[in-house]
């Protein structure tokens, strides 16, 4: 007889190993019953099969919560958006449109052209969102030698204006750019991937393919210092008569 334990189980999601993960997969069978007279018990018969099951891991990004939106990912594309921007200066500020406004659902960098930034200020970007919706950032800009860049955390889809502040850069401007690499998912179908579990020990081993599946549910939470963020999903599977696959050793 052998015995598993969670330390011989590993995770896959379309071919790759999870890290850091918890999983279950479900499988049960309905029952088809029909009464019948003069009986004290209906007659039943093997019903349907249906699969489920549960992914929870530390979070680490947010591709598996994109699953559950959506099946199309944003990766953005590079591209610049304003050759480079005058520095305001001490206590100065000022506001500058952008000859290109696509920044195509990317994080924006900004360069230091020419000359160094000498003295730190802000800059705050306005644009749009993947939903079109209106947002903002503030990027503190920092001391900057010359081609150094700074890469702001949200996704712009447009970017139509920059305002500067206070920050010194003599005889130089600030390149701002869209920059490939930043994700982000918009709402359509439900990312359809295969799911592996795999239970080894020795030469026994016990292997349960699931293709085709789909997230139903995914959370986004978080509370305090002592916890760690983790994605916690439920899936089931689009054909399981066709798609489901146990092996055992």
């Amino acid at each position: 007889m052998t015995e598993y334990t969670g330390t011989e189980g590993v995770l896959e999601i379309a071919d790759s190993p999870i890290a850091v993960a918890e999983f279950s997969i479900k499988v049960a069978r309905g029952v088809a019953s029909h009464g019948r007279s003069g009986k004290h018990s209906d007659l039943k018969l093997p019903g349907k099969v249906d699969v489920t099951g549960t992914i929870k891991r530390i979070m680490i990004d947010g591709e598996m919560l994109g699953k559950v939106v959506g099946d199309t990912e944003e990766t953005g594309t590079a591209h610049d958006l304003h050759a480079g921007l005058t520095a305001p200066g001490a206590g100065g500020e000022s506001v500058t449109d952008m000859t290109d406004t696509n920044s195509d659902k990317s994080l924006i960098k900004v360069t230091a052209l020419t000359a160094a930034i000498t003295a730190v200020g802000k800059i705050i970007l306005y644009g749009t969102d993947i939903n079109d919706n209106t947002i903002t950032e503030v990027i503190s800009i920092t001391k900057l030698g010359i081609n150094e860049t700074i890469t702001g955390k949200k996704i712009f889809k447009t970017l139509t204006h920059v305002a500067s502040f206070d920050y010194v850069q003599v005889g130089g401007t600030l390149k701002v750019q869209s920059v490939v690499g930043a994700s982000g998912i918009v709402v359509g179908e439900a990312k359809i991937f295969k799911i592996k579990g795999t239970a080894t020990n020795g030469s026994n081993h016990v292997y349960v393919t699931a293709e085709n599946c789909f997230l139903t549910d995914g959370e986004f939470a978080f509370s305090d210092g002592d916890t760690i963020m983790s994605d916690t999903l439920s899936f089931t599977m689009k054909d399981p008569d066709a798609d489901l696959k146990v092996e055992y050793v």
